[in-house]
């Protein structure tokens, strides 16, 4: 017992006859006078007081302040108006009143005691109820349904106290001219902006006009009564790799002659198309622009077999003809026996062949001559091609083209002739296939030449496009945009291919257009918008000039007006 007395920090006590529960309460005293002793109040303290603000109304009470005026005006204007038409009841009922209601007369004894047996109305009862009505204590059913109806009676009321379009007895309108000519105004507008909110469902009501007399049963042209689209645009990365770009094309050269004018493609990857053929169809026109017959040997017709070309250009029966190709073959066994062959020769070899009048070939099948027949004449050039989705060129330029030095070059030499008129028009053109809603700047374009010599050259941007019809249906097709530039040479020698090129470009950017349903609700809230929006327009014009009549016609009456 003296190990726990003797504590550091703790007074030592000296033992006296009291027993160990009197010290454990000396104990526990002193504890508790130590904690009240120690205690601090500010720390009990839950809520921090803070100190009030000087001003009366800070930016805090101010809201409060105006909104409570706000809703005591309301109040006000809501007593005011219900003591109006309190009043304006009272003066209906008292008009409306038969002419001996309010008179005073002396009753009989009959309607004195018929009175008397009336039972006063009871809290419970409606005041509709008939005059001489009774209630049965042996009758509860019939006490129920008393209580519903007068409390049914007693919402009613309360809901038409609510009713905030108040009616108006008919005598107390006024109709003016003002009012009459601003709301046929009025009803004009609404019923034209109602017309063009239902420009898109004329062909989907006439679907459902059909679906309705039984002639279409499907459930998604009955659908189409109530929805139509729109198309939504979003505009995003272009991930795709490795696709093929189709360009469709449809140009007319009035003044080159289908032998004359070739087509070529090449891209920045390398890849080139030298003299396409494939997939291509040459028209010949007259002077007039009218389509004349085509030989089977022009660009896009099936290759006509001839005798010379069996057998690696050797003849079936007479193994020992094989024509010379004049230096460009590119084995002792290749053999050419016609003009075309001794051209694709010389390309392959790079060069330009200067004097056809000296090639056997040439000169047997009349190839001068033949240019000269078509001299005036023009060619209708269309197809498509599959070109690798990088940014390139293709055009269409006179001669067969080759490269030499790592140029492209065009053999213009068997024509004899120092200036082409590469006048054009593009009756189609595009990357990719049409959708609805597609526009094409390059449709339709003519450009006549006005100089001898020059380059016209197209500059076009494509821009990826994905377009997603109303059923789902995806097309993977490219927009594009364009500008046009005509590099003109003064000198009398050429210094650039004379043709009409088009260098286009691809964006990284993807356009997807997406067809969607719009519900019935929406051409709704559309057609409530107009209705009410026109309808309140209107209302504050005309209070505007009805007013306005009535300040000018008082100030007449007293005579300030002038």
């Amino acid at each position: 017992m003296l190990r726990s007395l003797v504590r550091a920090g703790r007074p030592i006590r000296a033992a006296t006859g009291d027993g160990p529960g009197d010290l454990l309460r000396a104990r526990i005293r002193d504890r508790e006078r130590a904690r009240r002793q120690r205690r601090d109040p500010s720390k009990d303290e839950f809520f921090v007081p803070t100190p009030e603000s000087s001003k009366w109304l800070d930016t805090v009470s101010w809201p409060m302040v105006l909104g409570a005026v706000a809703l005591t005006l309301f109040a006000k204007l809501l007593m005011m108006e219900h003591d109006a038409t309190s009043q304006e009841r009272l003066e209906r009922k008292m008009k409306d009143a038969p002419p001996e209601q309010g008179t005073i007369r002396m009753l009989s004894r009959e309607e004195w005691d018929a009175i008397q047996e009336v039972r006063p109305r009871t809290p419970f009862e409606s005041k509709f109820a008939r005059a001489n009505a009774r209630i049965r204590s042996g009758e509860p059913v019939k006490l129920l349904f008393l209580l519903a109806v007068n409390s049914m009676e007693a919402l009613f009321l309360k809901f038409r106290n609510l009713d905030a379009y108040p009616k108006i007895n008919e005598d107390f309108y006024r109709r003016t001219l003002s009012g009459g000519i601003i709301t046929i105004a009025s009803s004009i507008i609404m019923f034209l902006l109602f017309i063009s909110e239902l420009r898109e469902l004329k062909v989907v009501f006439a679907f459902g006009f059909l679906h309705s007399l039984g002639f279409i049963c499907d459930f998604r042209v009955l659908r189409g009564l109530y929805l139509h689209a729109v198309t939504e645009t979003k505009l995003v990365v272009d991930t795709l790799t490795g696709e093929k770009l189709r360009i469709n094309f449809d140009i007319t050269f009035p003044a080159l002659s289908c032998s004359t004018v070739s087509l070529d493609a090449m891209d920045i990857s390398g890849e080139e198309h030298l003299d396409v053929r494939h997939d291509v169809i040459k028209k010949r026109l007259d002077s007039h622009g009218n389509a004349i017959e085509s030989r089977q040997d022009g660009i896009g017709s099936p290759k006509i077999e001839k005798p010379l070309q069996r057998h690696g250009g050797r003849l079936e029966h007479n193994e020992t003809y094989c024509g010379s190709c004049f230096g460009a073959e590119a084995s002792e066994e290749e053999c050419c026996n016609s003009c075309e062959e001794v051209r694709e020769a010389y390309r392959k070899k790079g060069w330009g062949l200067s004097n056809p009048d000296l090639i056997d070939q040439c000169k047997r099948e009349g190839f001068l001559q033949k240019i000269k027949d078509e001299e005036g004449e023009g060619c209708n050039i269309y197809g498509f091609l599959e070109v690798n989705k990088v940014g390139g060129n293709f055009h269409f330029a006179p001669g067969k083209s080759f490269q030499q030095s790592n140029m492209h070059v065009h053999d213009l030499l068997p024509f004899q002739k120092e200036s082409f008129n590469i006048s054009h028009k593009i009756n189609k053109l595009a990357f990719g296939e049409y959708f609805p809603g597609v526009v094409n700047p390059l449709d339709g374009v003519q450009w006549v030449q006005q100089t001898p010599y020059g380059m016209y050259q197209y500059f076009i941007k494509v821009v990826p496009t994905v377009y997603t019809d109303i059923n789902g249906h995806t097309i993977q097709t490219n927009q594009f945009s364009v500008t046009e530039h005509f590099r003109n040479d003064d000198i009398g020698r050429l210094h650039s291919v004379p043709g009409v090129f088009f260098f286009y470009d691809l964006s990284p950017i993807k356009v997807t257009f997406t067809e969607a349903h719009v519900s019935f609700l929406h051409l709704l809230t559309n057609v409530c918008a107009i209705v009410g929006g026109i309808f309140t327009v209107s209302g504050i014009l005309d209070a505007f000039v009805y007013h306005g009549q009535r300040a000018i016609k008082k100030k007449m009456e007293i005579g300030k007006f002038n």
